[in-house]
């Protein structure tokens, strides 16, 4: 698991223990060359940077993963307990929940620059403010946020329906029940990517998809 995922846990949270699984056509040792490339060329100084990277990879493994864990049977018994669906999304918990994990601890973080850089004035901006913008909570950030016009309702409630997803995974990632958190797969963990890249836009000026365009040839999101 990711350092930034595990960090970005509270202490509630339970955490799927050992690595994560993926049906990618890179093996372990060719993936982690390759971040060890990237990351000597992405600069210390960018916090997010990495995030951004590590966020793009999950998502992309579990997109490939969910859809073809299981073949469609023949036939289905006539009052089946569980639906392929439900097995499927129950089959990748853990891997939506490092990638919900993620997304939180990245909405927490761009928020904290975003109030401290756009909300603080700039002669008073200093280590001791950005502490009180990290004690709010998460829903009180978003709330300066909102009534000083920097995000507006919609965003607000996009960003707040992620990092609620988030919430909901982290506290039940041992219940089974959290297959009934994410009703379409696919299509939450778009809406959650978009969370991110509204405070990202916000506060860097430029799309997820242009962050590495110098480095990335082909990079469709």
């Amino acid at each position: 698991m990711d350092d930034f995922v595990r960090k970005s846990a509270g202490k509630g949270d339970h955490l799927p223990e050992g690595p994560v699984k993926d049906n990618s056509d890179l093996d372990e040792k060719s993936v982690e060359e390759a971040f060890v490339q990237i990351q000597s060329v992405i600069s210390d100084t960018d916090p997010h940077a990495l995030r951004v990277l590590t966020l793009k990879r999950l998502k992309r493994e579990i997109e490939s993963k969910y859809g073809s864990i299981i073949s469609p049977p023949k036939e289905m018994p006539a009052d089946p307990k569980i639906t392929r669906e439900d097995l499927n999304r129950l089959l990748i918990k853990d891997e939506v929940t490092n990638y919900l994990l993620l997304v939180g601890g990245m909405i927490e973080e761009l928020s904290i620059d975003l109030v401290h850089k756009e909300v603080i004035i700039e002669d008073r901006q200093s280590s001791s403010q950005r502490k009180r913008i990290e004690h709010m909570t998460q829903s009180e950030r978003e709330e300066l946020l909102y009534i000083t016009g920097i995000i507006d309702s919609g965003e607000k409630s996009e960003i707040g329906r992620a990092y609620g997803m988030r919430n909901n995974l982290a506290h039940n990632a041992n219940n089974t029940t959290v297959t009934n958190v994410l009703d379409d797969v696919n299509g939450d963990m778009t809406r959650a990517y978009n969370a991110v890249e509204i405070l990202h836009k916000k506060l860097y000026g430029i799309d997820l998809s242009q962050r590495f365009s110098n480095l990335l040839v082909d990079d469709p999101m």
